[in-house]
């Protein structure tokens, strides 16, 4: 388990884009679908989004990081419904879906992501035997606007 001070050093890093992802790097969104199949990304934890030194969302899966990350958020070979895809779709003008098609919770977070500056959106992984305690603690540590303003 990492510790509070762990996080906090990996918080206050820089984004950067790395063939070789470790716990705590700080990638661009986009980056993701270049490291993907690496073994971090196939593991239980937690995953977090970021503009600068802002905390956006916090959120966990006990199965894949990769699963829930390319089901939810960023999108490979062609899914367009993710919140990032959305988030580029709403900048350019270019939505195709009615608002009716897609959840909620993924509309309202796209437009988020969209308002903090999607093109400066970072992602960060951490590995986690418990991932639902790792992502309580940091909601409630950093209180990230998309966990704490109800979805």
């Amino acid at each position: 388990m990492y510790s509070n001070e762990d996080i906090a050093d990996w918080l206050s890093g820089s984004v950067f884009e790395t063939t070789h992802i470790q716990p705590g790097d700080k990638v661009p969104w986009r980056h993701f679908r270049i490291i993907r199949n690496q073994s971090l990304c196939k593991e239980a934890g937690v995953y977090i989004f970021g503009v600068g030194s802002e905390i956006l969302y916090v959120g966990e899966t006990e199965n894949s990081l990769r699963e829930r990350i390319t089901g939810r958020y960023i999108g490979v070979r062609g899914v367009t419904k993710t919140q990032c895809s959305l988030a580029e779709q709403i900048r350019d003008e270019n939505v195709r879906y009615k608002r009716e098609s897609i959840s909620h919770v993924r509309w309202r977070g796209a437009n988020y992501f969209l308002k903090r500056g999607i093109d400066q959106v970072w992602l960060m992984l951490i590995p986690s035997s418990d991932p639902k305690g790792l992502e309580s603690r940091l909601i409630s540590k950093y209180k990230p606007f998309l966990n704490i303003q109800g979805k």
